[in-house]
């Protein structure tokens, strides 16, 4: 069982992309896509220290604005998190 004390300190910080094809980016390795990019900078960044940093990508190709209003309503306004951030990202 963890102690209450270091289940406090731990800290989660999740940020969602919704968008298009280019958040989706599935021609580009993992890797190389650029919320993956953003992720591990963020982990490595002195601000972060003691936190987990997630990045979760919820795009799709083909999405527009509309479908993307509805991931976040039903998928990322639904994660368990103290703080929201959402990046959309639409070549349109």
């Amino acid at each position: 069982m963890l102690s209450s004390r270091w289940y406090r300190s731990l800290v989660i910080i999740r940020i969602a992309v919704i968008g298009d094809s280019s958040a989706e980016a599935l021609q580009v390795p993992v890797e190389e896509r650029f919320w993956k990019i953003t992720e591990n900078d963020l982990q490595t960044c002195a601000a972060s220290t003691g936190k987990k940093i997630e990045v979760i990508n919820f795009g799709v190709s083909g999405y527009g604005t509309a479908q993307e209003l509805i991931t976040l309503r039903q998928y990322v306004l639904g994660l368990r998190s103290r703080h929201r951030a959402a990046r959309c990202h639409n070549q349109q």
